[in-house]
């Protein structure tokens, strides 16, 4: 954590400059993984980052993983009876307008949430939002089943020639490559089940969603013996290859990545 000195204080200008640097506005669309403590102190925070974004694509897109902070817990059939039945019967459907997104996501994914006129994604657990010209197309389209995979805003980013952007964000936190496991014509994919309420015809439904494993991993990477996380082994190997640009924002080593590259 950078302490808050008048010394550090980094402008929207200076972001501006520093992102159009590493090159954002050649993306038509670019999806953030961002570490705003990392950054440095930014002043007004991720208003600011959110407006420099804007600005530094030229009234580009914006798509950010927002999830749900306060969606149920994967497996409630574990529970005592009595607190399974208190949570069907009480708990919400996920509403993207409402649902605030995932702290562990960081401020700037509820910034982009919350912004005028952003568009959302309808999944529970992998819930996206987007402003700029293509957040509707990039959202409305999304599966229960394959909220990384086909129809979803990964892919979207994809057929636009999006890019991913990681200020000061570790590697693995690179949300795309999930949309590769999808992809992937591969054996023993490991998968996920678990219900989550939603709404169907202003009626809530409590939906048995099935998924890829994104938390343990689509795949036994464990048994490689990588010494490290798959996927930033994954974006190291692309970026000594010269896929993907470098470069500071703020005083965070911060990485441009072609989403189709």
């Amino acid at each position: 954590m950078h302490p808050r000195t008048s010394s550090q204080l980094i402008t929207r200008d200076q972001l501006v400059t520093e992102l159009t640097q590493l090159g954002v506005a050649d993306a038509s669309v670019v999806m953030p993984h961002v570490s705003m403590s990392s950054i440095g102190w930014i002043i007004g925070g991720a208003q600011t980052l959110v407006e420099a974004l804007l600005q530094s694509t030229h009234g580009g897109t914006i798509l950010a993983l927002t999830g749900w902070d306060d969606r149920p817990p994967y497996h409630q059939h574990d529970w005592p009876a009595a607190a399974r039945a208190a949570h069907l019967d009480a708990c919400p459907a996920f509403d993207p307008l409402k649902a605030h997104a995932e702290r562990s996501f960081g401020r700037f994914a509820e910034a982009v949430r919350t912004w005028p006129g952003a568009s959302h994604s309808p999944h529970p657990v992998d819930a996206f939002a987007a402003i700029g010209p293509h957040a509707s197309s990039l959202t409305a389209n999304q599966s229960l089943d394959e909220g990384y995979g086909k129809g979803s805003p990964l892919e979207g980013l994809v057929e636009v020639d999006g890019s991913v952007l990681l200020l000061g964000s570790p590697l693995e936190h690179t949300t795309l490559l999930h949309y590769a496991e999808y992809l992937v014509d591969a054996p023993e994919k490991r998968w996920n089940e678990y219900e989550m309420p939603i709404l169907v015809d202003d009626r809530r439904v409590w939906r048995r969603i099935r998924e890829l494993e994104s938390s343990l991993g689509a795949f036994r990477y464990e048994d490689l013996n990588l010494g490290a996380d798959a996927f930033e082994l994954i974006v190291r190997d692309a970026l000594a290859q010269g896929i993907g640009r470098s470069g500071h924002v703020g005083a965070a080593l911060s990485h441009l990545l072609p989403a189709r590259g």
